[in-house]
């Protein structure tokens, strides 16, 4: 393949096209036996989804794999908003290991598409298994282009040589500001502000923070690295405290509305439950038209954090029927909105591996750098009552 100038490597008009994504052995290759938390760092869905748009018009989009993993079942809702059709393709389970039967079934539906659908000129396909040359040249037979994605690491040289065209995944990852360079470990070592320990010991992924270089991974004497004072996203920041479930508003100015809302609601009566609360949020003469589950949601945050009170303590009596009122704390919408986001802080701080840094609490609640010292406030705050002090 010809060597093309850094600027226009990977510039192509778009064409007509399949996305095929064996994204199980796109995770296996990102994953150097990280956790799942760093999966969601490294993988930079969103870049990868913007990268694809760029190279086609994608007339068919499909995401491959065991869904029942958990280390892929936390992009299927992310992969489904961006209009991938998601296939299930279960794996052997056997002790210690599993076998990826992905690669067979993207195999067949390429064939297929080429065979059927004359219209398809280009296909991006995302894996560096080598069992995908004999695809690649199936497809180039019949007048395709192939474009093949994945991470160096993993990714076979026969296939990045016989594709028209092979994108390395760090060229994802740069473009969502994550990875830009490598470096030996001798070096890393060597620099003043470099990590105290071994980096052949990394595991994970960790961006640098704070101007505190991370390792990102460790392979074979080199040392995959960040950019200082990159903090991971707000949508990666979610994933990790596993708020997805929650419906968190990520918008500080119509989440505070809605606290603010559910505060003057709760206020107004002697007593209210969960019900009459839902009613009053969902009309629209409030401003919001709140759905019952984005309301319970909130609530849920709320009562974990012990804004409400019950005033009736019949267990029999269903909870969105009990009657609860403001506590102490909460009485005012600026001691309602603190306990919220201080629950939503101590979701993070339970769920991250490493403890989360002010300025990730930051970018988790959406909010600006002069709002950082009531992240640090608030992460002290979650802090005690994790540990219960």
């Amino acid at each position: 393949m010809a060597t093309q100038p850094e600027s226009e490597r990977f510039r192509t008009q778009p064409a007509p096209g399949a996305v095929l994504l064996d994204f199980e052995n796109l995770v296996h290759g990102l994953s150097r036996k990280q956790d799942s938390e760093s999966l969601v760092e490294v993988a930079c869905l969103r870049a990868l989804c913007a990268l694809v748009r760029e190279l086609v018009h994608p007339g068919v989009r499909r995401a491959y794999g065991d869904w029942r993993v958990r280390d892929l079942n936390q992009f299927q809702v992310e992969l489904y908003r961006s209009g991938f059709e998601i296939v299930q393709v279960l794996g052997r389970l056997t002790p210690g290991a599993r076998k990826n039967s992905s690669d067979i079934r993207l195999a067949v539906d390429a064939v297929e598409l080429a065979l059927l659908e004359p219209n398809l000129a280009r296909f991006v396909i995302a894996s560096g298994d080598r069992d995908m040359i004999e695809i690649v040249r199936c497809l180039q037979k019949h007048g395709r282009e192939v474009i093949v994605i994945a991470p160096e690491g993993s990714a076979s040289a026969d296939l990045s040589d016989i594709c028209d065209r092979f994108i390395p995944y760090s060229e994802v990852q740069r473009r969502a500001g994550l990875v830009v360079r490598t470096m030996s470990v001798h070096a890393l070592r060597s620099e003043p502000s470099g990590p105290a320990r071994d980096p052949t010991d990394a595991d994970r992924v960790e961006p640098w923070i704070d101007g505190a270089p991370r390792i990102v991974e460790a392979v074979n004497g080199s040392a995959l690295v960040a950019p200082a004072a990159i903090v991971p996203g707000q949508s990666q920041l979610v994933a990790r405290a596993r708020l997805s479930n929650y419906r968190y508003e990520g918008d500080p100015v119509r989440r505070r509305r809605i606290l603010d809302a559910i505060h003057t609601a709760a206020r107004s009566a002697a007593g209210f439950t969960l019900g009459r609360l839902r009613t009053a949020l969902a009309d629209p003469a409030s401003g919001l038209e709140l759905r019952p589950g984005d309301v319970n949601k909130c609530w849920t945050v709320l009562y974990q954090g012990r804004a409400f009170t019950p005033g009736t303590l019949d267990e029999e009596v269903p909870l969105q029927f009990r009657t609860h009122v403001l506590a102490a704390d909460a009485s005012s919408p600026e001691g309602l909105t603190r306990i919220y986001e201080r629950g939503i802080v101590y979701k993070l701080l339970e769920n991250s591996r490493s403890e989360p840094t002010a300025g990730e609490v930051r970018v988790l609640l959406g909010l600006q750098e002069e709002d950082l010292g009531w992240c640090t406030t608030l992460l002290d705050e979650a802090r005690r009552l994790l540990r219960g002090t």
